[in-house]
């Protein structure tokens, strides 16, 4: 028996309904999947999501499977070469901005990890949102994922003052 899904009116096609119901407005803690949705996202600009949804299984392979370090060393030659790929968006400042943004990424997680680092050389202390470590359960949250967080927060607030 198929399970019932309330759905949004968006989710009109089957890769629509898909996303929604297995993604959409799920948390994600990994990572990866934080780095292949901003990547993805910066393609999405001033296109439909789901023109984005149609052509990511060739985005992940163009982009190596969205590995930020591979990404963040991608060369002039690398750029040529994605712009010649019918199966993904062609627009050198959208490719020039994923590799421009697994730098950043890296940068990011290294500095979180510094603080980890310090956190755990402390006893392990919790530390607000910039990371969690559950020692019981041996279980580490995705450092990304909460300046993520902190980023959309300060973006609201922002917004909300306005």
């Amino acid at each position: 028996m198929e399970k019932f899904t309330e759905r949004c009116s968006w989710a009109t096609t089957d890769l629509y309904k898909e996303y929604h119901d297995n993604e959409w407005g799920r948390p994600v803690h990994d990572d990866n999947k934080l780095f292949e949705m901003l990547i993805l996202e910066g393609m999405q600009a001033g296109l439909s999501w789901l023109t984005i949804l149609n052509k990511r299984k060739e985005f992940r392979t163009a982009f190596d499977n969205f590995d930020c370090n591979k990404v963040a060393r991608y060369d002039e030659a690398k750029i040529e070469e994605l712009m010649k790929n019918e199966g993904i968006v062609r627009n050198r400042l959208k490719i020039k901005s994923a590799i421009t943004n697994a730098r950043q990424f890296i940068k990011i997680q290294e500095k979180l990890l510094e603080n980890a680092y310090v956190l755990l050389k402390n006893g392990g202390n919790m530390v607000y949102s910039t990371c969690t470590i559950n020692k019981k359960e041996n279980e580490k949250q995705s450092y990304v994922y909460y300046v993520i967080v902190f980023i959309y927060c300060c973006y609201a607030v922002r917004l909300w003052r306005a």
